[in-house]
């Protein structure tokens, strides 16, 4: 999702985009890790003191536990449906997450799950490739 956005934001803003271990190309390691420590550890790696970070659903969870973490590393969040570590979810919301996806059978775990497709309205794209951002974004 982000490769996309990623020459639209350089254009104006230096651009580090991470895999997060498990995602994209990355592996899990057999170790407990923290996400927000390793978005600290790449910072230092790359010799950026503070910076804005950009999270959607569960990477903006890992945006704000970074943030609570190492407060002076975090200059501002942009969070799109961020998640919340620590959140119970209410009977209601397991409920309706039930009725959408059900039970994930472990044989399948590895296979994709589509979710029902969102309906065109006001401020959605028409369905097919959500429309790429290429303005709009602040300096």
């Amino acid at each position: 999702m982000w490769r996309e956005q990623v020459d639209a934001l350089a254009s104006r803003h230096r651009v580090i985009a991470l895999d997060l271990r498990g995602y994209g190309e990355s592996e899990l390691p057999p170790a407990p890790f923290a996400n927000h420590d390793d978005v600290a550890g790449l910072l230092d790696a790359l010799g950026i003191e503070r910076a804005a970070l950009v999270g959607w659903s569960f990477g903006g969870a890992v945006a704000i536990d970074t943030a609570l973490a190492h407060p002076d590393r975090v200059t501002a969040l942009a969070l799109l449906g961020a998640a919340v570590s620590g959140n119970r979810w209410s009977d209601e919301a397991n409920d309706l997450w039930d009725s959408l996806i059900g039970e994930v059978d472990p044989a399948n775990a590895d296979r994709p799950t589509r979710l029902p497709p969102l309906k065109p309205g006001p401020g959605r794209p028409e369905p097919g490739r959500p429309k790429r951002v290429d303005h709009g974004v602040g300096g």
